[in-house]
């Protein structure tokens, strides 16, 4: 009977030596497998650093000590053009005081003439506020912003437009003095100045675009830039992850190649048939 048993089972021990093989070979290759995943990831981390220093390295900075000055000097010559608006409607309300001035004059001039006696207090009373209005308009100096001088707001602070107080026409004096005289000289110096002004004004509004347009051309540049930097690393990194995909994918095709191989090959050791009477059969 041992000799019917074992004949019964010729070829089983290679079989079961090479099932036991194929058995203990996927744990041992998923360890290894596993193994090279993690070392695959540790070297994608080192080049991705490698790519981000290389990336910053590209990056240029000529433009970033610009892009600083720039926005320092904006709120400057914004605060100095809301000055110099400023300046421009002190200035136009003493044209408003100085024609108030134009008409009290012309009446005390009248009565003057027909040798009435005269009231000038609020005439001169509206020559001091006049006065005091112009030695408060705001300092101009926009060297800063390479404007250069005041607009003569300086030399009307210290001296005003040289009206004072109510003095009767002389018309044949030389040159002719008087009251009206005096508003009219003082009206076209008042008017000098706020053209003047508005020329700053336009000035000024022109360089605070100016200033504005190259902040957001270089901030769309440097933006633009660091798009592409971005996308280069993105690039570079998408091609590291489908190489060392393509490589895992690589290796687990070729295991479970050679595993189907040995089963095949385990398969075609294996004995399915019996003798009639041996001891397999009797538990059939």
């Amino acid at each position: 009977m041992t000799d019917t048993v074992l004949s019964a089972y010729t070829g089983d021990l290679t079989q079961m030596l090479s099932t036991l093989s194929g058995m203990s070979a996927r744990p041992a290759f998923n360890l290894t497998f596993a193994n090279l995943q993690n070392s695959y990831a540790n070297q994608y981390n080192d080049k991705m650093q490698v790519l981000q220093r290389q990336a910053l390295d590209r990056y240029d900075t000529s433009l970033d000590a610009e892009l600083i000055k720039l926005k320092e000097q904006l709120p400057k010559l914004e605060e100095y053009q809301n000055l110099v608006a400023d300046s421009v409607s002190l200035v136009s309300e003493r044209l408003d005081q100085i024609g108030d001035l134009d008409i009290q004059n012309a009446s005390l001039q009248l009565h003057a003439s027909v040798g009435d006696p005269l009231d000038t207090t609020e005439f001169d009373s509206g020559v001091d506020n006049l006065n005091d209005a112009l030695s408060r308009l705001p300092i101009l100096d926009g060297t800063e912003f390479s404007f250069y001088g005041d607009e003569g707001v300086g030399q009307i602070r210290l001296n005003g437009i040289g009206i004072d107080h109510f003095t009767v026409d002389d018309d044949q004096a030389d040159p002719p003095t008087g009251s009206s005289y005096e508003l009219s000289a003082g009206l076209s110096r008042v008017n000098l100045l706020v053209s003047q002004l508005y020329n700053r004004l336009d000035m000024v509004a022109g360089e605070v675009d100016r200033v504005k347009d190259r902040i957001s051309e270089i901030q769309d540049h440097q933006q633009a830039q660091v798009a592409d930097i971005k996308k280069d690393v993105a690039r570079k990194a998408q091609e590291m992850k489908l190489q060392i995909a393509s490589q895992l994918q690589a290796l687990s095709v070729s295991f479970e190649a050679q595993q189907a191989s040995n089963e095949q090959i385990v398969k075609a050791q294996t004995n399915d048939t019996y003798q009639p009477g041996s001891v397999v059969n009797l538990f059939s």
